[in-house]
């Protein structure tokens, strides 16, 4: 189950969008030198994976 990032349950943080929607998805893509996978900058959880030196491909979400 994915959750909505803006939502936080351990904080009770509730998050609101500003501004309109991006029509451009790719622009928020990067691709690692590393490992070879394509991951989004707006998820610090994967930007912070993919700085590591050496580190494998994050799993694919289902």
């Amino acid at each position: 189950m994915r959750r909505d990032r803006i939502n936080n349950p351990a904080t009770s943080v509730k998050g609101k969008r500003h501004g309109t929607p991006a029509n451009d998805e790719e622009g928020y893509l990067e691709f690692c030198p590393v490992c070879g996978q394509t991951f989004d900058k707006r998820n610090l959880a994967e930007v912070l994976h993919h700085h590591l030196p050496h580190h494998e491909p994050l799993p694919a979400e289902q």
